[in-house]
């Protein structure tokens, strides 16, 4: 059975306190850059289990893809989960990304170690700056 996903986001920054407990710092969906331009931000996945999980080594896969469905790139992240029903996992990754020429959308599709068990679907805009008259 696939984990409860408890959130999926895009942030600037991530600050993770004393206690373990995390804050997500100017969490976004859109982005107004230059053609070309590079940002950096922080991919935070948060889950659960729902029942006892039958081994504690998974991966997520993250595929992005363009508004038209294209496959853009994939990549696969191991993650630890823990055995028993209720107790979270998170994955954190430092998410770096080049601003498409033109105006669009891209997703972000997350799945829980194969493509075909989809956990989520997180869309990234990205708009041109406005300008000044």
């Amino acid at each position: 059975m696939l984990p409860a996903l408890r959130a999926a986001l895009l942030c600037e920054r991530l600050l993770t306190e004393a206690d373990g407990v995390m804050s997500a710092i100017r969490i976004f969906n859109q982005l107004a850059l230059a053609p070309r331009a590079t940002f950096e931000a922080t991919l935070l996945v948060m889950l659960a289990n729902v029942e006892p999980a039958a081994g504690e080594h998974h991966e997520i896969v993250m595929r992005m893809m363009s508004d038209a469905g294209e496959v853009l790139g994939t990549q696969r992240f191991a993650v630890r989960a823990p055995l028993a029903a209720g107790e979270s996992f998170s994955l954190v990754l430092p998410f770096r990304l080049q601003a498409p020429a033109a105006e669009t959308t891209f997703w972000l599709c997350l799945a829980y170690d194969t493509e075909d068990q989809e956990l989520t679907r997180l869309p990234l805009q990205f708009r041109r700056p406005a300008t000044t008259a």
